[in-house]
């Protein structure tokens, strides 16, 4: 009997046509395959964590879910999980989807900034990732150099990147270069002046007629020399 009354049951809920089949009304959007109608309850995904998510064995397109570690509806878009509450606009503590916490910019700095020339220069950034996804970091223009770094985050925790310099620096001087993030960090660097000799070869021995003075050193600034160069 209990059978009986539960088919029963379902037979009343669930109305189909050729076209649309329902649950709360008996005419179904035609646009619909499937439509529930409620005033009184909404409808509910599953709900899970994100590792009983990615335990999902080749989601379908479209499949979703709701995830519990983040609070959001996400769906399987072919290739990756889409989160509705942020993919598709930016975050501002990345300027992507990614989520970060914290920027720590006392990192290593390398390369040079020289007045006139194209910057070498670059700078580690390590950040506090509490959510995977993309980012898109930089720094506004000073003294005519900006410093960028853009990609993916594909897991949470600490990360460290490297901002690139481009650009050719107006001035020498010590300048300021801060994050267009939030939170957001700065860091010091600074533009030289002075002309880089590079010198590809040199004789054993300079020829007889060639006199001077100073020092001329590969790749370094030259300052205060006089008499005869050679290539």
């Amino acid at each position: 009997m209990k059978k009986y009354i539960t088919v029963l049951l379902f037979s009343v809920s669930v109305c189909s046509s050729a076209q649309s089949s329902a649950v709360g009304t008996l005419t179904p959007e035609a646009s619909a395959i499937f439509e529930v109608k409620s005033v009184k309850g909404g409808f509910l995904a599953p709900r899970m964590t994100q590792a009983q998510r990615d335990a999902i064995i080749a989601p379908a397109a479209g499949l979703m879910v709701y995830n519990t570690d983040v609070n959001c509806y996400e769906f399987w878009n072919s290739s990756e999980w889409f989160n509705m509450c942020v993919d598709g606009r930016l975050d501002p503590s990345s300027n992507g989807t990614a989520k970060v916490d914290a920027y720590d910019c006392s990192g290593a700095g390398g390369g040079t900034l020289n007045m006139g020339m194209a910057s070498t220069a670059t700078q580690e950034i390590t950040v506090s990732v509490t959510r995977k996804g993309s980012y898109n970091i930089s720094t506004g223009a000073v003294n005519g150099v900006i410093f960028s770094d853009s990609g993916t985050f594909d897991s949470a925790g600490t990360k460290v990147i490297t901002l690139t310099g481009y650009g050719s620096p107006a001035s020498a001087g010590t300048y300021t270069y801060a994050l267009n993030t939030a939170p957001s960090c700065s860091f010091d660097r600074t533009a030289v002046n002075g002309s880089l000799l590079v010198i590809s070869s040199q004789p054993a021995a300079p020829p007889a007629a060639c006199s001077g003075t100073g020092e001329v050193v590969l790749s370094v600034a030259v300052s205060g020399t006089t008499g005869i160069a050679y290539a």
